[in-house]
């Protein structure tokens, strides 16, 4: 009896401090595009503006969920050359929560950049932030591409949950138990 309680503590515990609960794909639908920036199935293609210094895909009035942990995204900017270009993202227009690129030096040869990032949000549950998502061009020269893909809102299970899953396998313990002794 001693083990089962202990496992099932051991259980509860991990729900509770464990990762994130679950992943809500990100609404693109309420995001504004300005030209030089696509949205088709939940990808985000940015081309480079010679006449413009930056392209954004932005939302003035996001709100972000009361339960929300983070944001997370995959990313890959392609920097023309001798460009010297970034992707960003940026809260409350202020805030540059991710800057990746930097200078090409290579006239010839186009530099890519790709991975996974992941924004903190914590500090704005609740709030209706302005988020956005941009192409900062510091050349003139139309050369860098980026997209942007799997946005993904990561949010903390309900305590609710967390309690109906740890009754739910003390009441599985209890049966295990209860075959063992019969």
């Amino acid at each position: 009896m001693k083990r089962a309680i202990t496992i099932c503590l051991f259980f509860v515990i991990f729900l509770m401090w464990g990762t994130t609960g679950s992943a809500i794909p990100l609404d693109l639908s309420t995001f504004t595009a300005q030209p030089g920036v696509s949205e088709s199935g939940g990808v985000i293609t940015f081309t480079e503006d010679p006449l413009l210094s930056s392209i954004w895909f932005y939302n003035d009035s996001f709100l972000v969920p009361n339960d929300a942990v983070s944001l997370s995204f995959d990313y890959s900017l392609t920097i023309g050359a001798l460009n010297n270009d970034y992707l960003v993202a940026v809260i409350n227009s202020t805030d540059y929560a991710m800057e990746i690129g930097g200078h090409n030096s290579s006239d010839t040869d186009a530099m890519t950049l790709a991975g996974y990032y992941e924004i903190d949000f914590n500090s704005y549950r609740g709030q209706t932030i302005s988020l956005a998502f941009g192409l900062e061009s510091n050349d003139f020269s139309p050369q860098s591409t980026a997209v942007i893909q799997n946005l993904d809102l990561a949010a903390v299970p309900e305590p609710s949950t967390i309690i109906l899953l740890g009754i739910g396998f003390l009441g599985i313990m209890g049966i295990q138990r209860r075959k063992l002794f019969c």
